[in-house]
Parts: C-alpha cells; sequence; structure tokens
C-alpha cells in the first residue's frame, strides 16, 4: 500500500535556514576609520564597501548562504541629522547605481523585504522611536507600507512578500497594518532559540509569523567593544567563560535544529546606531561568529533559503491537500494569497514516478523514505503513479 505524507520543508531537509540583514541603505556616516564600517550600502559592491567584506569573508566560503535584506525605502534615518559626523543618504530611486544594486543582489538569489520608510524618527525631546510606534490609526499605517512596495516595484521591478518592523517594536495598530498590506510574511519579534510559535500575526489575511532565532553575535558577544561603558565593563569580567558560553550556545542551535525550526540569523549591515553606539549585532563585529554558525551548521542537512522561500513553502504546506485513488495522484493547492506556482516535497514508502501532462517527476531515496518535489500550479494538479522496482 502506497503511504504518503507532506514533507515538514522542502525537500525533506531538516531544517531551513535565512541570514537576515537589516538596515542596508543608500546611505555612509564618516565615523570609524575603515571605510566599510562606515557603509551601509552606498558603497553598493565597491571594494572597500560592506558587500564586499561580506562576500569576501561568508559568501565565498558558503556561496550557497541566502540573505534576506531588510531595506527602508526614504532616506534612513541612521542617525541624528544633529552630529557633526559627515552623512550622505538617498532613498530608494534617488540614486540609479543603489536600484542596479538592489536588483543584482535578487538575481544572485537573495531577497529584499520591507523595512519601513525612515525606520523612525526622533521626537521634540530628541527621544528614537521605531517607524511601527508611531503610527497613529491603521489607515495612515497602510498607506505608508503600501508606498514602500510600490517604490520597489517602480525601481527595480520587484514584488516584496514580507518584511519586519524595525527593531522589533510595535504599537496595537501594528499587526492590523501588516495584515492589511498584502504580505505573505512578517517578522513581528525575536524569539531566539525559541521553536516556531503560532502560524499568523492576526486573525485576518493569514500573515505569517516568521521568526528570528538566532542572533548573529551569538559566539563573539563578549568579545567586542559597544561603546556602552557598563556594558563593556560586564564584558570584560565574564569573557573568560566565553568557551562555555561557546559550547551552550551549539547545544541551543541543535536544539533548533532537531525540533526542524527556522534558522534565521539576525544581523545588521552597519556597526552603527542612531544612538550612537555599537549595534548588538553587525556583519562587521560578527564575522568569526558568522563563520562558525555556519561551519556548524554544515554538519546538518540544511536548506539555505531566504524568508519569502521559506514562507512560501509554509504557505503551500497549509494550503496543500493530496489524495490518491488507485494510480493517481490528486494534490489540490489553494492559493488564497494568489502567490502563483510553488513547491511542495512529497514522502513515499515506496519508489515512484510521477507524470503530468508535460513533467515527469522521479522519487530520490533519501534515509528510509522516497521523497518527490513537485511543481504546482494554483488548482487541482493530477499525476499518474508508476511503482519502480
Amino acid at each position: 500500500m502506497l503511504e504518503y505524507k507532506v514533507a515538514r520543508w522542502l525537500d525533506n531537509h531538516i531544517a531551513p535556514c535565512n541570514l537576515m540583514i537589516d538596515d542596508l541603505s543608500d546611505a555612509y556616516i564618516d565615523k570609524y576609520v575603515q571605510s566599510r564600517k562606515n557603509d551601509w550600502g552606498y558603497m553598493i559592491d565597491e571594494k572597500d564597501s560592506s558587500f564586499n567584506y561580506l562576500k569576501e569573508r561568508l559568501l565565498n566560503q558558503f556561496p550557497y548562504v541566502k540573505i534576506t535584506f531588510f531595506v527602508p525605502y526614504l532616506k534612513h534615518s541612521v542617525i541624528s541629522d544633529d552630529t557633526n559626523l559627515k552623512i550622505i543618504k538617498y532613498g530608494i530611486g534617488e540614486r540609479k547605481a543603489f536600484s542596479v544594486f538592489l536588483s543584482s543582489l535578487v538575481s544572485m538569489g537573495h531577497e529584499i523585504a520591507h523595512h519601513g520608510s525612515t525606520h523612525g524618527a526622533y521626537n521634540c525631546d530628541g527621544l528614537w522611536y521605531q517607524e511601527w510606534e508611531l503610527f497613529d490609526d491603521v489607515e495612515s499605517g497602510v498607506a505608508v507600507t503600501f508606498e514602500g512596495k510600490k517604490v520597489f516595484e517602480r525601481n527595480i521591478n520587484y514584488q516584496l512578500f514580507g518584511g519586519k518592523y524595525c527593531g522589533y517594536k510595535y504599537n496595537k495598530y501594528s499587526d492590523d497594518i501588516v495584515s492589511e498590506s498584502d504580505f505573505l510574511y512578517w517578522c513581528k519579534d525575536a524569539c531566539f532559540f525559541e521553536p516556531l510559535g503560532s502560524y499568523s500575526i492576526s486573525e485576518k489575511n493569514s500573515v505569517i509569523d516568521f521568526p528570528t532565532t538566532i542572533p548573529g553575535n551569538i559566539f563573539v558577544k563578549y568579545k567586542y567593544k559597544t561603546e556602552n561603558v557598563k556594558k563593556d565593563l560586564i564584558k570584560r569580567v565574564i569573557s573568560p567563560f566565553h568557551s562555555l558560553f561557546d559550547l551552550y550556545n551549539k547545544i541551543r542551535i541543535r536544539r533548533l535544529i532537531v525540533s526542524r525550526s527556522i534558522l534565521s540569523i539576525q544581523e545588521h549591515y552597519s556597526p552603527s546606531t542612531t544612538r550612537g553606539i555599537v549595534q548588538s549585532a553587525n556583519i562587521h563585529s560578527d564575522m568569526s561568529s558568522l563563520l562558525k554558525i555556519f561551519n556548524f551548521l554544515s554538519k546538518f542537512d540544511i536548506w539555505y533559503a531566504t524568508c519569502a522561500d521559506i514562507a512560501k513553502y509554509m504557505y503551500t504546506e497549509k494550503n496543500t491537500t493530496c489524495k490518491v485513488i488507485d494510480a493517481q495522484l490528486s494534490v489540490n493547492y489553494a492559493d488564497p494569497k494568489k502567490i502563483g506556482q510553488s513547491q511542495i516535497t512529497l514522502i513515499f514508502n515506496k519508489p515512484i514516478t510521477l507524470t503530468d501532462d508535460s513533467t515527469k517527476y522521479i522519487s530520490s531515496k533519501k534515509m528510509n523514505s522516497f521523497i518527490v518535489t513537485l511543481i504546482l500550479n494554483p488548482g487541482k494538479n493530477n499525476y499518474s503513479i508508476t511503482y519502480d522496482k
């Protein structure tokens, strides 16, 4: 008897992994001696840019890693305009070179995601507030958020599938704003080392609540200075115990893998913050930690994908039903959000071949089962079943 089920993840990988990098923007702050540390994206892929550093140090060694870049669409409020530092910043579409750079990232297999308009603002008292803390009603928030989607469509011909609350901060209107802005997924909270939580951020429109589960600085957290005197003093005291923290963090990552949870690694493009101190997670300070994370993950059967790739699979799994009658397999793929063609992996207890009008899918053995990854169109997808010897 043929037994089957839908795989938890594409190609029945044990867990998916994504590298999240926040705050990529067309900006530059002349603060550090090394230009790459001043670069928020303005230098695009030049020799001394942040991206070139990321490519040479990480992506060349792990070319299969996929990144979701969270990008504000207006001039990023990277730092108070009252500073004496030299600041360069542009919005999306104001400089062609940056739009071309964003398109090139997509062509490499990476993702661009929504990260607000300006990311936030300073109030009259000089205090910083993240963008989704500032909306006073749903309607105005939806207008601002939808405009961001249109900006990316106009300038790089790209459809945004998701985004993230700036600083993981939000108010009582925020979830409804996101739900009504027609996203597939949204990063709401930093749930470090926690397994998958709820499916939707609200009951409206079923936006996938995409978790953030691993801080990129876990293996260097107590090694670099933050420019915060109190925190740096504490780090100096506990630094001799860092090897114990490393062992503990490997155990926590392994638990996520074994529980088949999403491995989403949180980082920032620049080491600066709006408060003028060092980001608690940034690719410049954390590179040795990132290398250690991906070296550890290389021992496991990991699916490297963007947030959108992972969310699409979750969406398809949730909206797919299968039925076998005699020598026919019927796969019904409901597509309420109209994301279009998608993929699903089925696990069988026997080697089989599935054939539709144009494609033959031959199962491959993985562990003690046989898997087939199908390309689905919305609606009913019918296949004839042939049992392989």
